[in-house]
């Protein structure tokens, strides 16, 4: 392995820099991005607040017999349906309108888009989210210490534990106006903190993999994050935390049986490179059964 070299900081690892601005780019004092804290639009059909009736109308509509994926989001990503077996009973009532091998459908969107920054208003655990918390949730470590431990990540554990698109990931780390997903990126920055060789990670790792796990946890748990493949990513990497076997929710096998849950409710598991026919693309496809 090449040996990295660091000049050390006197700064404080955890100085707790509110990347409000994007995490590649916060600065002390910064206010930004300018769409961080804003709603990335997307076409609304029907609109978030829609009762569950027009949904599944919606759906029976537009999705069951669709010609492309994008029938109901034209940018962002897809919300997707997975049918299960046939002995669930969506799948007879799909099959009872369009008798085809599939697994995977493309689903109205039935939440808002939640913002980059957790907030009161958004947030669906909302009584349980203060300002200090939500303050705690966007601060990141200094940027030279995030920069090293993203590198860690992709140098160290992304080539034998791929679970996220290295590609994205790195452009959107660069992008103020599109960072990453908030619970991915600190469970990304988790993840490198257990092994990473900076000096002021490495002189001070359980304070530093302990903050980072709690602010990923919190996350997580206030269900913040409405897309259900970025909780599965996130659950993975968070897996690498271990404190006590004793404490359920700090030791990875719980973590892992998070991730698997939610995998199974997506049909990750199932094989869609065989007699299955889908619109899903490929990239999906592939990024499902990596992850699985």
């Amino acid at each position: 392995m090449q040996q990295k070299r660091y000049r050390v900081s006197r700064r404080r690892l955890i100085d707790d820099e509110p990347a409000n601005q994007s995490p590649s780019s916060v600065r002390h004092g910064s206010i930004g991005p300018t769409n961080a804290g804003t709603e990335r639009l997307r076409p609304s059909l029907p609109s978030p607040q829609a009762s569950r009736d027009e949904t599944l109308n919606s759906f029976y509509q537009h999705g069951i017999g669709a010609r492309h994926w994008e029938v109901f989001h034209e940018t962002d990503p897809i919300r997707v349906v997975y049918v299960g077996d046939s002995t669930a009973n969506l799948h007879h009532l799909v099959q009872s309108e369009q008798p085809a091998n599939r697994l995977h459908f493309p689903w109205p969107p039935i939440k808002p888009t939640l913002p980059w920054k957790p907030d009161t208003q958004h947030t669906a655990a909302a009584g349980y989210l203060t300002s200090a918390v939500a303050q705690d949730l966007v601060s990141f470590p200094a940027r030279t210490v995030r920069d090293a431990l993203v590198q860690t990540y992709f140098d160290d554990i992304h080539p034998c534990y791929p679970v996220i698109d290295e590609e994205e990931f790195r452009r959107q780390y660069r992008d103020s106006r599109n960072p990453p997903p908030l619970i991915l990126f600190h469970a990304v920055l988790l993840a490198a903190a257990r092994i990473s060789d900076h000096p002021m990670v490495a002189s001070s790792r359980p304070t530093v993999t302990a903050t980072l796990f709690r602010r990923a946890k919190s996350i997580f748990e206030l269900r913040h994050e409405n897309d259900r493949v970025y909780l599965v990513q996130a659950a993975l990497l968070i897996a690498w935390h271990v404190e006590d076997s004793d404490t359920i929710s700090s030791n990875s096998y719980h973590w892992v049986g998070q991730a698997t849950r939610i995998a199974l409710g997506l049909g990750m598991h199932r094989d869609l490179t065989g007699r299955s026919t889908t619109l899903m693309p490929g990239f999906d496809r592939r990024h499902y059964r990596r992850l699985w």
